[in-house]
Parts: structure tokens; sequence; C-alpha cells
């Protein structure tokens, strides 16, 4: 009887499956929290710049930024190189008999609606990064790209796995 044992222990983490042309160039980038200190003043104001209002994530030349705008909506920002690509308002999701607590930072992971970046890659040096975003919900697990279509940063892919949550 054989035995096989792996010869190679496979990384956690999303899995990238592009076409082979493009495969080439392309390289996974990690998300690294930033301190809010080095965000931009246009982004985020000196005055934000707190962990119990804002969150801030660096991955190559994409920096992303969460920032509390009331009880239930942060607003989303991707910067390319310093500028401004992306915003959106994201809302947190009630359920009746849900969690009614508001949006809390700097520990929001999970939150029902509200996104959070899980990774990203380039495909080539010259792009701009798409960013995946992981946004939990009462009844699934919501998944979505940004990326840069025609020079502008937009959604381009949202997708759901659906469980019942009773």
């Amino acid at each position: 009887m054989a035995t096989f044992t792996a010869a190679k222990r496979f990384p956690e983490g999303p899995v990238w499956l592009l076409p082979a042309n493009e495969a080439k160039e392309a390289k996974s980038l990690t998300f690294q929290a930033l301190n809010l200190s080095k965000v931009t003043t246009s982004v985020l104001p000196v005055n934000k710049r707190k962990p119990s209002v804002a969150r801030a994530w660096k991955a190559g030349g994409a920096t992303v930024v969460m920032q509390k705008q009331s009880k239930d909506q942060v607003r989303l920002s991707i910067l390319i190189n310093s500028r401004i690509a992306y915003n959106a308002l994201e809302k947190k999701s009630y359920m009746q008999g849900g969690d009614p607590e508001p949006v809390k930072f700097p520990n929001f992971d999970g939150t029902p609606g509200i996104p959070f970046p899980i990774g990203a890659f380039q495909a080539n040096p010259k792009s701009a990064p798409m960013i995946v975003f992981w946004q939990p919900g009462y009844e699934g697990q919501a998944y979505s790209v940004v990326a840069s279509v025609k020079g502008k940063m937009q959604k381009v892919d949202d997708k759901a796995i659906y469980f019942c949550a009773f």
C-alpha cells in the first residue's frame, strides 16, 4: 500500500483564476492595516482620525478607507496612488430579531451589510488593482469586486451565497 504526502502546503486565502494570457503579469496583493495618520486629509480629516470612527488598509498602490458616517452607515473610499478613485455609502443591514447594534469601529468585521476588504490583485504593473470585498449578511455571504473600467473604479461584480438564518 502506497502512502502519499503533500509535497507543498497550499496557502490559505482567496484563489484567483485568470485567463492564461493575463496570468503571467498578474500578482496577488495582500491588505495590511494602515495607520490613520497616513491617510490623506482630503479623504479623512484630522479630526476624524480615531479608531472609533475610521479604519484603513493598503495593498500595493490601493488604499481602502472606511469612515463611520452615522450609527448604521459607513463611507467606503478607495484611493489609487493617493487619488480618490471610488466612493460609496454602505449601510448596515438589519433583520427583525437580529442584532440591533450600530456599526462599531474598530471591530466591525462581520457586521451585516458592511463590506470588508479581503484581497486584491493587479493584472499588470500599469493597471489599478481589483479589490475584493466580503459583505456578511443575515442570510448568507456576499462578495463584490471593485475594478477599473475605462479608467474609472466601479463595482463590477456582486454575488452572494445564500443560507437560511433560522
